[in-house]
């Protein structure tokens, strides 16, 4: 026996970004979430849905949903190893460069001051850039992953209490 069907609250995913309203119908001709408004404008589409009536045929979807979420989860644990490793990496680099860099002022000390004055601005703005490179692509994982934290338990509650509707509007809009 099944339980019995939960309102989890859904932060608005429900709701018409266009009306406001609660959303009941899906128009597969524009693959479109509708509340009752939207559906006078879809009024002489062939195939608008009560979703009350058609959330009962996605559960194959709400599966390949979490999946695709525990995948993403994963993906983004290994970006962010991959970035800490680079960084590491860079800064290894840099402490390598800069012993080569000493062996050289003692071999040539009038044009090594010059040319380390060079390196050290070049390897500076290099490593700036790909800090920054690093940083910015460290910040998106981040974010995908607290986004995806913040899905995973409204979407396991959903699962596991929401309404038909409620899942299938999840689907819809994930």
């Amino acid at each position: 026996m099944g339980s019995a069907a939960v309102m989890v609250d859904m932060k608005d995913m429900d709701v018409c970004e266009e009306h406001g309203k609660a959303i009941q119908f899906y128009c597969e001709d524009h693959t479109k979430l509708c509340c009752s408004t939207c559906t006078f404008t879809h009024r002489k589409c062939d195939n608008v849905d009560e979703i009350k009536s058609i959330s009962f045929k996605n559960e194959p979807e709400f599966q390949a949903i979490k999946h695709a979420l525990i995948k993403m989860e994963s993906e983004a644990a290994s970006m962010i190893a991959d970035c800490e490793k680079s960084r590491g990496e860079l800064n290894e680099s840099i402490a390598n460069i800069s012993d080569e860099g000493d062996k050289i002022k003692d071999s040539i000390v009038e044009l090594f001051e010059e040319a380390q004055q060079k390196m050290f601005t070049e390897i500076n703005q290099f490593k700036a850039e790909v800090s920054m490179q690093l940083d910015k692509k460290l910040t998106a994982v981040t974010k995908i992953k607290e986004q995806k934290n913040q899905i995973l338990p409204m979407y396991s509650a959903i699962l596991q209490h929401g309404t038909p509707e409620q899942k299938y509007i999840f689907c819809k809009k994930t």
